[in-house]
């Protein structure tokens, strides 16, 4: 999409349409669009199979690759090839 917002102003609409729509919690953004406790699914899950999230290789810890990067460099420096 590109460069939209001056920096910081990304957060500061982010968290506008959170309280328009959301009530401003995470808790009921997920439960709106089907991530609730009862789901099928987790949100974890979701961000596994198509949000391009990886598991570290050497825990249980998620997320995108440079945040991955980022744990293993932080977390597993004696593990790291």
């Amino acid at each position: 999409m590109g460069k939209f917002f001056a920096q910081g102003h990304d957060k500061m609409a982010e968290a506008a349409y959170m309280a328009v729509h959301h009530e401003g919690s995470v808790a009921r953004l997920l439960a709106d669009t089907g991530f609730d406790p009862d789901a099928k699914e987790s949100i974890r899950e979701a961000a596994l199979a198509r949000g391009g999230w990886e598991t570290c290789p050497h825990c249980e810890y998620a997320g995108a690759p440079v945040s991955i990067r980022k744990h293993i460099g932080k977390d597993h420096k004696e593990k790291r090839s």
